[in-house]
């Protein structure tokens, strides 16, 4: 029976923990929906994460909302990021199969922050790249293997892949507008708009009118708005969920919804369960 995975992981003879270094990297194949794993369930040392779609589809989200990974498409994260899901989607048909790298050392957690913050956590890269092929044949023959060799063979992998990464902003520098802005969007949610902020508000509070916004939102992250404000409120539900003893009641109202019943709706729409649910099992998986 062929092994659904390839790894390779590195113990390095010798490292600096502050530099950034390849952990883990290989390839897997997954066909089942049951195939999620949540940030903020992750008994794992910190590490951050890329992960790109060789065929089939996959499935990311993080605070900008729900993404597909179709062939060719990866994403980049800190893997403890409490807003940070991926997985097989529920809905899937094919089987995915992936090429992935796990990365540690304190300065790749600086790096990796930066450039989700100038790009988002979405990257598209041709198959051939080349640290694309290499992160592939990590794979070896198959099943898990271990490899002891010099620190350095770790770093420059990691080089390659964060030199590639910064290839493709590049490419992209007419998007970088539309970044600035969602830049500054972020910054007025973060600083306290998980009340009942409106689009308008938020337009007014960025200097764009409405429908510029909801234009760079289509463009930038596949939603409006509107979708995006909803799932920052409800993201901060579940902060209060999971970390005090607030009633379903208090949250609401601390929400600014007028009703709790209004928070068990938005809940439900946003990321396919209630609050309870929530509260008792500490999953939340948006309906595909």
């Amino acid at each position: 029976m062929k092994r659904p995975y390839a790894h390779t992981r590195f113990h390095a003879q010798t490292s600096w923990e502050e530099w950034p270094y390849l952990a883990m990297a290989g390839v897997e194949t997954r066909q089942d929906p049951a195939y999620r794993l949540l940030g903020r369930q992750r008994p794992d040392r910190p590490h951050c994460v890329f992960q790109f779609t060789l065929a089939g589809t996959g499935w990311f989200r993080d605070a900008a909302g729900d993404h597909e990974l179709p062939v060719g498409t990866g994403f980049l994260c800190d893997a403890l990021d409490p807003a940070v899901e991926y997985g097989y989607p529920r809905k899937g048909s094919e089987p995915w199969r992936y090429v992935f790298a796990t990365m540690t050392g304190t300065l790749v957690y600086a790096q990796v922050r930066s450039l989700i913050e100038r790009h988002g956590a979405l990257w598209t890269l041709p198959v051939e790249t080349p640290v694309i092929q290499r992160l592939i044949g990590l794979g070896g023959a198959g099943g898990r293997r271990e490899m002891e060799q010099p620190a350095f063979v770790g770093y420059q992998l990691v080089a390659e892949l964060l030199s590639a990464l910064l290839a493709v902003m590049g490419q992209a520098t007419g998007a970088s507008a539309g970044s600035d802005l969602l830049r500054r969007v972020r910054a007025c949610v973060k600083n306290g708009a998980h009340g009942p902020l409106q689009v308008g508000e938020l337009a007014l509070m960025v200097g764009v009118t409405r429908e510029h916004l909801t234009r760079v939102f289509r463009h930038q992250l596949g939603m409006t708005p509107a979708q995006y404000l909803a799932r920052q409120r409800m993201l901060q539900a579940c902060d209060w969920l999971r970390d005090t003893p607030l009633s379903v009641k208090e949250v609401a109202f601390r929400l600014g919804f007028s009703a709790p019943h209004h928070l068990v709706r938005m809940f439900r729409r946003v990321l396919g369960t209630t609050p309870r649910q929530f509260r008792e099992t500490g999953a939340a998986t948006p309906v595909l």
